[in-house]
């Protein structure tokens, strides 16, 4: 049911036919469609809850359950989309059962933020050359990645579920942040975990750094060749059974 409800929010795209622009439905009574440039990369802040798929063309709308939609910001700036509330927003909102939604369609992406408990659900699979994403403040990323390089770095208590498959994977972790990546296959990793992070992960040829420290844990499957491993304090790296 997750899943068919994700999917429907594909929906969102702008195309022209016969020199009008037209707009797909998506799913969502309270969504209003943004009209912004072009960017490659996304930068998202206040606990935004974001549907990110790819397409033809880039897109954005926004919903607020009955919120004020213009209090929610969505901007571009050096060819980066923002999307943000203005100072003061949740103070006026009783936000404990409500959530800000955004439905961004993207061409290529090269760069995702996500911060103050923001999350990114990515819609079937986000593809490209190489990503970076950072994550802070308690915020979450799940999705598939095909991508050739991928670096992703969690602070603050984030944590990112990630499936599919990449060529090198950067990974930095600290605090109590958790990347669950069993499900994504990885041909070469570099790991750096710190704090009481959490780390697993699925790599089939070369791991060119194993780097624990603190309380962190890293967990790794495959049978890859390690060219430099570190384990300090209460950390732990091991192989998974």
């Amino acid at each position: 049911m997750k899943k068919i409800m994700l999917m429907l929010v594909t929906l969102l795209s702008l195309s022209f036919v016969k020199g009008q622009e037209v707009k797909n439905l998506v799913y969502d009574a309270n969504a209003e469609v943004r009209k912004v440039g072009n960017f490659s990369g996304l930068d998202v802040s206040g606990a935004v809850t974001v549907y990110l798929s790819q397409g033809n063309t880039n897109a954005v709308a926004i919903s607020a359950d009955g919120g004020d939609k213009a209090k929610i910001i969505t901007e571009v700036k050096n060819d980066v989309l923002h999307i943000y509330t203005e100072s003061g927003f949740w103070n006026k909102w009783n936000w404990s059962d409500k959530k800000i939604k955004a439905y961004v369609t993207v061409t290529d992406l090269n760069k995702i933020v996500l911060s103050g408990a923001s999350q990114l659900n990515i819609v079937d699979q986000l593809k490209g050359n190489a990503l970076k994403l950072k994550a802070t403040g308690a915020s979450y990323v799940k999705g598939s990645f095909n991508v050739a390089e991928l670096s992703i770095n969690l602070s603050g208590a984030s944590n990112a579920t990630m499936k599919g498959k990449v060529g090198t994977l950067n990974v930095d972790v600290s605090g109590a942040s958790v990347i669950k990546g069993y499900d994504l296959t990885v041909a070469n990793c570099d790991v750096s975990a710190s704090g009481a992070s959490n780390v697993r992960v699925n790599v089939e040829k070369t791991f060119t750094r194993l780097e624990a420290s603190g309380a962190s844990s890293i967990r790794y499957k495959g049978n890859p060749v390690i060219q430099n491993i570190q384990s300090s304090g209460a950390s732990s790296i091991q192989k998974a059974d």
